[in-house]
Parts: structure tokens; C-alpha cells; sequence
């Protein structure tokens, strides 16, 4: 319920830009709710393991051990 209620308070529609920082027991839920509402998802994560269940969720991966703030920057506004 956590996952869902945040994605469903948040104006999340198709084209929207949205992070998930953690891929762990709730993040990979959110990444999952995020992109069934037709959200581009930026998935910042620390674990190599992570970072790959974040691809084939459908989520671009960020790697949270370089600098993931610039990267996101780099990525434009996240809605």
C-alpha cells in the first residue's frame, strides 16, 4: 500500500519524469506502479543486483555510488 498510495497522490501520467530512490521491497513496487500509470522511471540504487532489477522493470537505472544528483540534473526536471 505504501508504493501504490504515493504513486496514486502524485500527478504521475504518460510523459511524466519520475525517481525512485531504493530499489528494495518498496522502490521496486513504486518503479512498478509508476510505469504501469505511463511514468518515465529513474530507478537510484547502490546495489548492482538492484540497479539490474531496475532495467527489467522498465526503469533507467542510476547508479547511486556516482553522483545520481547530477545525473538526475543531467536527465532534466523530475515531475
Amino acid at each position: 500500500m505504501t508504493a501504490h498510495g504515493a504513486v496514486k497522490k502524485a500527478p504521475i501520467e504518460p510523459g511524466k519524469k519520475v525517481a525512485v530512490f531504493g530499489v528494495g521491497g518498496v522502490g521496486h513496487l513504486a518503479i512498478q506502479f509508476a510505469k504501469l500509470y505511463g511514468a518515465d522511471v529513474y530507478a537510484v540504487t547502490r546495489s548492482e543486483l538492484h540497479l539490474a532489477l531496475a532495467s527489467e522493470l522498465g526503469a533507467t537505472p542510476i547508479d547511486g555510488k556516482k553522483d545520481p544528483v547530477a545525473e538526475l540534473v543531467r536527465l532534466g526536471k523530475m515531475d
